[in-house]
């Protein structure tokens, strides 16, 4: 019985720590590595314009990274499924040039800020459902 239960918590921990390095290899988000408020930016479908309702927690993003100033973000734009894989990848570079500009706009130095943009070749949700849409047009933030 104990012998079960000692490879059972070894088998969880060996789970937990391969889990922990390859996050470390494709990049967290900041929230989960430092706390940063709102690590995740979506758009409306077709655009390239920050909700309103976002600015509000860009703002809090920009005051995180004021304080945190030695954090690297990495601006990764994504896309949903619709449009072609050149449209998408186009679509998900201006939405992350947009967060860069926002947060450039309160005082986070550009360098600090590299873009990617995966268009729609990383969706957080897979489903072709506009619920899954909504989700995929995306910033992430991850740090480095």
């Amino acid at each position: 019985m104990i012998s079960a239960l000692r490879k059972s918590s070894v088998t969880f921990l060996s789970i937990l720590l391969a889990a922990s390095c390859a996050k470390e290899r494709i990049g967290s988000t900041p929230h989960e590595e430092a706390g940063i408020p709102y690590p995740v930016v979506h758009f409306p479908f077709d655009s390239h314009t920050v909700y309103k309702s976002e600015l509000t927690h860009l703002k809090e993003d920009a005051i995180w990274l004021k304080i945190h100033k030695d954090v690297v973000v990495i601006l990764a734009g994504h896309t949903d499924e619709w449009g072609s894989k050149e449209y998408n990848l186009a679509l998900g570079d201006k939405r992350a040039r947009s967060v860069k500009e926002y947060l450039v706009r309160n005082g986070i130095s550009s360098e600090r800020l590299p873009v990617i943009s995966y268009g729609e070749e990383r969706p957080v949700d897979p489903r072709h459902i506009r619920e899954a849409w909504r989700k995929n047009r995306r910033v992430e933030f991850i740090i480095r």
